[in-house]
């Protein structure tokens, strides 16, 4: 699991306004944002490539959604100067899953701390505290 800066993941300052503008609307994510990534460790080439990775039982991914909604909401509770968090599904699939995750956080111990605060854009989403 990846939780990194918006513009350490962009590259530079530059690429980063290029990316919101193009992606985002020209939205700006605060300075203690992060961008969530996630790859399989096994994956020996396309780490970020999903159909290079699929799950061996589809039944998986409810456990490994756990799993990711664990990291995350570990992540919140030990750095709470973190408001936003975003996402960029490379499948409908992923987004569905990330969307799921933010579900279970919010019903969980988080209850209700996180809104949408990105109207899908097709490839750019994002979760703050409100």
């Amino acid at each position: 699991m990846i939780l990194g800066a918006p513009i350490y993941e962009a590259g530079d300052e530059e690429s980063f306004l290029n990316l919101s503008s193009a992606w985002a609307d020209g939205f700006s994510p605060k300075d203690q944002s992060r961008v969530m990534k996630f790859c399989r460790a096994d994956a020996v080439d396309e780490h970020f490539q999903p159909d290079r990775w699929k799950l061996l039982n589809p039944l998986s991914i409810y456990s490994f959604c756990q799993t990711v909604t664990a990291v995350v909401e570990h992540y919140v509770e030990s750095c709470p100067d973190v408001e936003q968090f975003f996402f960029w599904p490379t499948t409908s699939q992923l987004e569905t899953f990330y969307k799921r995750v933010f579900r279970h956080l919010n019903r969980g111990c988080l209850n209700g701390q996180f809104v949408p605060i990105l109207e899908p854009l097709g490839v750019f989403n994002g979760y703050q505290k409100p």
